[in-house]
């Protein structure tokens, strides 16, 4: 044996046989594994399979032609048999050594066409789609949703013939599926309908809707601030802005940057505004606002430096809801104009219903229906007095009681009083009652609206609606009027009993004819029989004696008859007897004194003397035998004698002869005297006719005579002193005169000057020497130059109050923390900033909270009443107000100050400086 052979076996030789075994060197166990080379068993056929017979042992099966293969057959000898095909699904192709199998057309998953046509595969549900399983396995789906899974925007339905239906579930489609903006393909506003009507609108977008019905605006940022030295910050913000200045431009979103340091010029007031490229830009009109152009706030420089800064511009958050406050704000519940209505009526009678009219009431953006009110059914009222409730239920307004104070009093008879009427929004009905009653009707009307102590159920949302009018106790109201369209108002007086502060309590203007009213003892109007009286025309004579009393009778005429012993008058006495006249020419008094005032006698004739007390004025001849009227003195005395010859004389106490005549005058003006004529203790000696003039020093100096000098000299001329004598001036001569300098102090004498013009006074250094008891005015050299007075203490006094400027503080006075915030007024003591003899100061308020409407108050120490208060408030919730304000202090700089509303987050006060009488 070689090359691993095995040679046959000769018998008995197994010795051998098992030697050989052990030459072996390839394992030949039965797990073993061995590879030959070549290995020639015979009694087989060539080119054929082998197989296993009957005891194992290897059997030819026989050479196989093209495409056979062996066929195995349970318990029996396999067989070599050829594959046969299928029509129209299998194909067998034999080959040498091969076998193709094909189907009649390609189904192999790279196939471009594969037919299946009328095939029915068992097995499958019909109308049911087909899937293989985890074994590849055919089968029908019995739910489609195990295949088509739903999501949260998207549910999955199967329908049960192989379909299936898709919702898009309830907020299901959220931005994370939909690819938003305004790039191609994406989708933006301009994507999405809005609902349409009737007409084929062309407005059928979202962003359509936004251009037509939005407002540019912004709702971040845009805050002014005081940047320093004249400048203005403004933060960066965000809004919405038209592209052009078009109402239905497109109505875009934008973002601007913030600046700082923007220059404001000295002294205006500049609008800022943000356009649609987003450019911060400054104006003095404040209309130059526009679509394209938004207006942030307004800001104010004052020297160069930032006074105050508001931002005013349109704030579109919350906008809708912002606007329904401002109304509620401003506007309190209204009636609806337009619709009309709420008019108040009566029955008039005594149910004394109330009626009202249908209408509306307004309050905010809420509208309030106000059915038609009749208390003659189930409608009714509540009352009210300051003191609160009074009764509920009420069909029958009250006719006898007013509210006294908070306790409802029953009228005095004849009294007028007033009921008020509140709507409100719920369409309750409240009635007020009036606060006082009056003697009339008029003093009625003049009865103002309630403002203190109302109900809080009236004070907080209702309408005053109406105003009843009525007199005590009766059933119809004098007047019923409205609080719309015209306001109460008082009438005009068109019955005597309407006349206030008259004493008629108990009857009116009318009374029984031919009867006059008067008043009795006690004040009331009583009436009395018209014939009992006089009548002014004279046309009623006197049934009796009238009896003066001890009263004067002035301006009396009397034509006829006497007037007796029994009439007296303080102006005469017992003495009188009568005045009489029998119509002749004799009319006389025959009394021993007759006294009248400032009389008036026309062709008066004495018989005799009239005697005057020191002397007589007697008619009689001289003693030289010329009839004359004589005013004669005691035998002591001269007499002054008007001669019928046309004498004027005094005669001496002889009474003897005309040449006796101390002075006299005759009717040529001839004039004697009978002695020295003495002028300032000289004697004229000269003869009449020589030059009187000439004899005496003419000029002005001490015992000289002085000459008119002057051809146009009048009546009511000034004099003037010259060296030729006295001139005459006129008027505006003298002030012409009078227009020259003094050169010496003038001493008024402690008279008025009154009726002046302006007085210009000349500015010194300083006051003259102080004197006791004056004062002077006086304007000192500065420039400009200042008014002073300086009293008799030698203290200077700067006259008017003039401001004083606290000069460049660069801290705030006072701080929040600085300040007690409860409500309630405290003091501020200014003392260590400003000085004495200030009477008011300038202070910059400045105050930030995080509400609206918190509230600082100042006011002067001591006052107590709420209108000469100084208020700042805020306007805007975290944004700083800033105000300032002038409050008078008192002697020690003390001011007083209360919050209200809230304690404020921010508070800063400082002195800017002060004003004072005096220095």
């Amino acid at each position: 044996m070689s090359n691993g052979q095995l040679s046959n076996v000769e018998d008995g030789a197994w010795d051998k046989v098992r030697h050989n075994f052990a030459r072996i060197k390839r394992d030949l166990g039965p797990t073993s594994i061995p590879t030959f080379g070549d290995i020639a068993l015979t009694g087989l056929t060539t080119d054929s399979l082998i197989y296993a017979a009957s005891g194992g042992v290897l059997t030819s099966l026989g050479a196989a032609s093209n495409g056979q293969l062996p066929i195995g057959s349970t318990g029996a000898t396999p067989v070599l048999a050829a594959l046969t095909g299928t029509a129209n699904q299998v194909t067998v192709t034999n080959g040498a050594g091969s076998i193709t199998l094909s189907t009649p057309q390609d189904i192999h998953t790279g196939a471009s066409n594969f037919t299946v046509a009328g095939e029915t595969i068992t097995d499958l549900t019909a109308s049911r789609l087909m899937a293989s399983d985890g074994s590849k396995v055919l089968s029908s789906v019995s739910d489609l949703t195990s295949w088509i899974a739903g999501t949260t925007p998207v549910s999955v339905a199967d329908d049960g013939d192989g379909t299936v239906t898709l919702d898009i579930n309830a907020n299901g489609i959220n931005d994370t599926h939909i690819d938003w903006g305004s790039g191609a393909g994406q989708v933006n506003a301009a994507d999405v309908p809005i609902a349409l009507g009737i007409g084929s609108p062309t407005v059928d977008q979202v962003q359509e809707y936004f251009d037509n019905t939005g407002s540019s605006g912004y709702f971040t940022g845009g805050v002014l601030s005081d940047g320093g030295s004249g400048t203005l910050d403004v933060s960066a913000g965000e809004g919405f802005i038209r592209t052009t200045n078009d109402d239905n431009a497109p109505l875009v979103s934008f973002k601007f940057a913030g600046t700082t340091g923007l220059a404001i010029a000295d002294n205006t007031t500049q609008y800022v505004f943000v356009n649609d490229s987003g450019t911060i830009n400054l104006s003095t009109d404040e209309f130059i606002e526009a679509a394209d152009n938004i207006m942030l706030g307004v800001v104010t420089d004052e020297g160069g430096v930032i006074s105050h800064t508001f931002n005013l511009g349109v704030r579109l958050e919350e906008s809708i809801g912002q606007m329904g406050r401002y109304i509620r704000h401003v506007d309190d519940v209204v009636r609806n104009r337009r619709k009309g209505g709420l008019i108040f009526g009566q029955s008039g009678d005594a149910n004394r219903y109330v009626t009202i009219t249908a209408g509306q009431l307004e309050w905010g953006r809420t509208s309030y229906p106000i059915p038609a009110f009749d208390t003659s059914g189930a409608d009714t009222f509540d009352t009210y007095s300051a003191g609160g409730v009074e009764a509920t239920g009420v069909s029958a307004w009250p006719n006898t009681q007013y509210d006294n104070a908070g306790t409802l009093t029953v009228m005095t008879n004849n009294r007028w009083a007033v009921l008020w009427w509140y709507i409100e929004p719920d369409g309750h009905i409240v009635l007020l009652y009036g606060r006082a009653q009056y003697v009339t009707e008029g003093q009625a009307e003049d009865e103002e609206q309630p403002a203190s102590s109302i109900p809080n159920r009236l004070s907080s949302a209702s309408v005053i609606a109406s105003k009843f009018i009525f007199k005590k106790s009766e059933n119809i109201a004098e007047k019923v009027e409205t609080a719309f369209g015209t306001p109460f108002t008082g009438s005009g007086v068109t019955a005597h009993n309407n006349l206030a502060a008259l004493a008629w309590t108990s009857a009116g203007h009318t009374g029984t004819v031919s009867t006059l009213a008067g008043f009795d003892g006690a004040g009331a109007a009583s009436e009395y029989t018209e014939s009992n009286y006089l009548l002014v025309d004279g046309s009623r004579a006197l049934a009796g004696a009238w009896n003066m009393g001890s009263q004067i009778l002035t301006n009396v005429n009397i034509d006829t008859g006497d007037i007796n012993t029994a009439v007296t008058n303080t102006e005469w006495d017992a003495a009188f007897t009568h005045v009489s006249n029998d119509g002749s020419d004799h009319s006389f008094i025959d009394q021993s004194v007759l006294i009248v005032a400032s009389p008036t006698f026309v062709g008066m004739t004495l018989s005799g003397d009239l005697s005057l007390g020191f002397g007589d004025l007697v008619s009689e001849q001289n003693p030289d035998t010329v009839n004359a009227i004589r005013l004669k003195g005691t035998a002591s005395d001269v007499d002054v004698v008007l001669g019928a010859s046309g004498y004027f004389g005094i005669w001496n106490a002889a009474d003897t002869v005309q040449n006796d005549n101390i002075f006299s005058v005759n009717s040529l003006g001839n004039t004697v005297i009978a002695g020295d004529l003495t002028v300032n203790g000289s004697i004229i000696g000269h003869v009449i006719g020589t030059d009187v003039l000439a004899e005496q020093t003419i000029g002005i100096a001490d015992n000289n005579l002085l000459e008119v000098d002057d051809a146009d000299a009048a009546d009511n001329d000034f004099a003037k002193f010259t060296a030729a004598g006295l001139e005459g001036r006129s008027f505006a001569e003298t002030l012409s005169d009078l227009s020259g300098q003094a050169s010496a102090a003038f001493d008024w004498n402690g008279q008025d000057l009154t009726n002046g013009g302006v007085l210009f006074l000349t500015e010194q250094a300083e006051a003259e020497a102080v004197i006791a008891g004056k004062g002077q005015f006086w304007i000192n050299t500065a420039t400009p130059n200042e008014a002073y007075f300086t009293d008799d203490a030698d203290t200077d006094i700067r006259l008017g109050n003039h401001f004083v400027d606290r000069g460049d503080p660069s801290v705030h006075d006072y701080r929040e923390t600085d300040l007690t915030q409860d409500g309630t007024f405290y003091d501020l003591d200014l003392s260590s900033i400003v000085p004495a003899g200030a009477v008011a100061v300038l202070l910059r308020l400045i105050v930030q909270d995080g509400i609206v409407d918190a509230e600082l108050e100042l006011r002067k120490n001591g006052n107590t009443n709420a209108i000469n208060v100084g208020r700042i408030t805020t306007i805007v919730a975290n944004i700083p107000a800033v105000l300032d304000a002038v409050v008078a202090c008192d002697s020690n700089r003390v001011v007083e100050y209360k919050t209200k509303n809230t304690p404020f987050d921010i508070i800063a006060i400082t002195v800017k400086g002060w004003w004072t009488y005096g220095t």
